[in-house]
C-alpha cells in the first residue's frame, strides 16, 4: 500500500484533467500549469502506479485499463473534497449547490413539509437533494451533533443539551367532520364528539405521546375510538362514516383539499403545541441549514395562509 502522506493531492486534479480532456496541453491550459509542470506530474502518477495511465497516440491521450480503473474512483474524492471545501464557505447557492441535507421529520413533518419542500427545491435549488432519517429531534441528539442529521423537526421538546431550535410555527389540532353528517346542523359540539366517537392521529413514538404528555392533561376530550399513526388514513375514513377525526390544522387543511371533510375549531378546546426545528450548535453557522430553515419555514407559513377555518 501507498503512504498517502508522499502523494501530493494535485497530482489527481492532473489525472481528472488530462482523462476528461483527453490532452497535456488542455490540462495545461484548463490549470492555468505549464506543459512541463504537467508532464512531470504525470511522470509522477506513472510511479506512483507503476503503470503508463496515457499512451499518447497522434490524437490524445489514451488511457490505459488501469486510468479507466481508478477514473470513477479519483473523480468521485475529488468531488467531495470540493463539496467539503463549499461547506465551509460563507456563502451557500441554493441554484448551484449539489449539497446533500438529511432530515428528521417524522411522520408529521414528512406529512405536511415533504411534498412542498420537494417542489421549492425543484424551483430554488435543482441540484440539492435529500434523505430522510427516522424519527423526531430527541431520538437524534447524537446524530444532529455528529452532522449525520442536519435538521430535525420536533412537537414535544423544549430544549435538549448542545441543540438550538426555533419554532417554525403554532399548530392547532382541529376536527374533520363528514360535511353531509346527519347531525352537523353547522356547529361542532362536545356532545356530538361524545355520540359518534373520535379518531385522531396520534404523533408519538414508542415511549411517548403527544396527546398523554400535552393535550389529554388539560382539555377532556372523550376517549379516542381509534388512534392512528398514519395520518392521511383519518380524512378517507371521515368522509365515509360519522365519526369525528382529530387531526393537526396543516394535516387537516391538506386533507380537505382532497377530502370530502370540513374543518372545525372549538373555542374552548384549543389545543396548541409550538413545532421546532432543531439543528445542533457547532452547525449555527452553516449558511445552507440556515437556508433550508428558513425555507421550511416559508413553506408552513404560506400553507397557514391558504387555509380557512369554521
Amino acid at each position: 500500500m501507498k503512504n498517502l502522506r508522499a502523494i501530493d493531492l494535485n497530482l489527481l486534479v492532473v489525472f481528472e484533467a488530462i482523462y476528461r480532456l483527453g490532452s497535456l496541453s488542455k490540462a495545461s491550459r484548463e490549470l492555468n500549469m505549464s506543459q512541463p509542470a504537467i508532464s512531470h506530474a504525470l511522470s509522477k502518477l506513472r510511479h506512483i502506479y507503476s503503470n503508463q495511465l496515457f499512451i499518447r497516440t497522434h490524437r490524445s491521450m489514451v488511457p490505459t485499463g488501469i486510468a479507466d480503473s481508478i477514473w470513477k474512483d479519483i473523480e468521485q474524492s475529488l468531488k467531495l473534497i470540493k463539496t467539503s471545501f463549499s461547506h465551509l464557505t460563507n456563502g451557500f447557492t441554493p441554484a448551484s449547490s449539489t449539497r446533500v441535507f438529511t432530515l428528521a421529520l417524522g411522520n408529521y413533518g414528512e406529512a405536511i413539509i415533504l411534498p412542498d419542500l420537494l417542489g421549492a427545491l425543484a424551483q430554488e435549488a435543482p441540484s440539492v437533494r435529500l434523505k430522510l432519517a427516522k424519527g423526531y429531534a430527541y431520538e437524534n441528539p447524537s446524530n444532529l451533533e455528529s452532522g449525520e442529521v442536519d435538521l430535525a423537526l420536533d412537537l414535544l421538546v423544549s430544549q435538549t443539551q448542545g441543540l438550538e431550535s426555533e419554532t417554525i410555527m403554532q399548530e392547532q389540532f382541529v376536527f374533520i367532520v363528514n360535511p353531509s353528517h346527519p347531525e352537523l346542523q353547522g356547529h361542532l359540539s362536545i356532545d356530538l364528539i361524545k355520540k359518534h366517537g373520535l379518531i385522531r392521529v396520534d404523533l408519538n413514538t414508542p415511549d411517548r405521546s403527544i396527546f398523554s404528555e400535552i393535550i389529554d392533561p388539560h382539555h377532556r376530550l372523550p376517549a379516542p375510538v381509534l388512534s392512528l399513526h398514519n395520518p392521511h388514513v383519518i380524512p378517507n375514513i371521515i368522509a365515509k362514516n360519522n365519526y369525528i377525526g382529530l387531526l393537526t390544522r396543516m394535516l387537516a387543511l391538506k386533507s380537505q383539499s382532497c377530502q370530502n371533510v370540513r374543518v372545525y375549531t372549538l373555542p374552548e378546546h384549543e389545543l396548541k403545541v409550538p413545532v421546532k426545528l432543531f439543528w445542533h450548535k457547532k452547525f449555527s453557522d452553516d449558511k445552507g441549514i440556515i437556508w433550508l430553515k428558513d425555507l421550511i419555514k416559508g413553506l408552513c407559513y404560506k400553507q397557514l395562509e391558504k387555509g380557512c377555518l369554521v
